[in-house]
């Protein structure tokens, strides 16, 4: 009689779960406001960044280091706590989160030699507040890669790491330096770092100081995803896409295969109210196309989808400002761009740093980089100047399918 009821009791929670939530057509918008309004202030790109990205823990045909993502914002600007609260949404299982980790424990974290059954595969490794030593570490990119095995060096040999499964990899920083091979693998989202938003958000302590409010939306969200299963997700439409994307710099195979990926953790958001090909296999429909496309229009600033930090970012605002240096000689007035040093006093960066990110501003296309004789100097000497580039355009769906 027990074991009825309490099958009784479960039969009815799946129905409240699978009906009432999971088959909501508004499900992801219900996850991300309504069910995270009372945690965060604002913050709505955000949240459904690291909320997407963590659902594609869930897509089985997708590159993994699509899902990777920097949540990239200055101290005090609560991106640890933003980022903690979506994710606090997804079953507890599969999110494993540190708050500071060395490099040599991140190499032996969960080794298959001593743990032969567990695999990254499904999970999701948050840390928060990343320091630059780990994002820049050999073994992080094995983590941010699809690479499965790790060589290092112990007592003066050489010992392989086998690092089973690739987890999704979203990580917080206030100083993210990462190499340009790295950053590549990243989508990154800065937060509203406005004096409304600081505002906003001491209005929303101060309300929530003032009433004990029960957490039921959020409670009942995190329920209800448990009652997802992985699957591989078809995009029929996805060749209409392709006459649209940028195809002049080698960045786009990875970005646009981000942009797919995306449109698949949306349609596992909606596994239940998807159309399925065979068991393990849905169709995605116009709103995984819209989800997606919203947040790489606003994550990404240039027609090649690069994703550029909070610094970058800033270097690349102030030298479209400064615009070009006027230097008066003898002959002609001549513009050119401006001189390490010059920016230097210009920019609040360190002269290394200074110097890495333009070196990769520069590859990336954004910064302009030449040589130029100042006066009667024998040598020529390096400046720098904003590069314009095309803002991304990527189709609405009507206009997609009247190509």
């Amino acid at each position: 009689m027990v074991n009825g009821k309490k099958r009784k009791e479960e039969h009815e929670e799946f129905e409240y779960f699978t009906e009432k939530i999971l088959m909501d057509p508004l499900l992801f918008e219900r996850i991300v406001c309504d069910g995270l309004d009372h945690k965060i202030v604002e913050e709505d790109l955000a949240r459904k960044c690291i909320f997407l990205c963590a659902m594609g823990s869930y897509v089985l045909n997708a590159k993994r280091t699509s899902y990777n993502l920097l949540v990239n914002a200055e101290s005090g600007a609560g991106k640890d706590h933003v980022t903690d609260a979506v994710l606090k949404i997804m079953p507890n299982e599969i999110v494993q989160k540190r708050t500071r980790i060395s490099p040599a424990a991140l190499t032996y974290w969960h080794d298959a030699k001593w743990e032969p059954n567990w695999t990254w595969d499904g999970k999701i490794l948050y840390l928060e507040d990343c320091s630059n030593q780990i994002l820049n570490c050999d073994v992080f990119k094995v983590f941010t890669s699809g690479g499965s095995h790790a060589t290092i060096v112990k007592d003066q040999r050489a010992v392989d790491i086998v690092i089973k499964g690739k987890p999704v990899v979203i990580i917080t920083s206030a100083s993210a330096d990462p190499a340009a091979e790295m950053i590549r693998r990243f989508m990154v989202v800065n937060l509203n770092e406005s004096r409304k938003q600081t505002s906003d958000v001491m209005k929303k302590w101060a309300e929530n100081s003032m009433v004990i409010k029960k957490e039921v939306e959020y409670n009942d969200y995190h329920e209800a995803l448990k009652y997802l299963l992985p699957f591989n997700v078809i995009i029929p439409w996805a060749n209409k896409l392709v006459p649209y994307m940028n195809n002049e710099h080698l960045h786009m195979r990875t970005h646009f295969s981000r942009f797919l990926d995306l449109i698949k953790a949306s349609a596992v958001v909606h596994q239940w109210q998807r159309e399925k090909e065979e068991e393990n296999i849905i169709i995605a429909e116009e709103l995984d196309y819209n989800i997606s496309r919203e947040l790489i229009i606003k994550t990404a600033s240039n027609n090649r989808m690069v994703p550029l930090t909070k610094n970058q970012k800033d270097i690349i605002e102030n030298l479209k400002e400064m615009g070009l240096n006027t230097i008066f000689t003898e002959e002609d007035i001549v513009e050119v761009g401006w001189t390490h040093s010059e920016l230097l006093a210009k920019l609040p960066f360190g002269r290394t740093q200074l110097y890495d990110e333009l070196n990769k501003l520069v590859k990336f296309g954004f910064v302009n980089k030449t040589n130029y004789r100042f006066g009667n100097d024998f040598k020529k000497t390096i400046v720098y100047h904003y590069q314009e580039t095309s803002p991304i355009s990527i189709p609405t769906w009507e206009e997609m399918n009247n190509l």
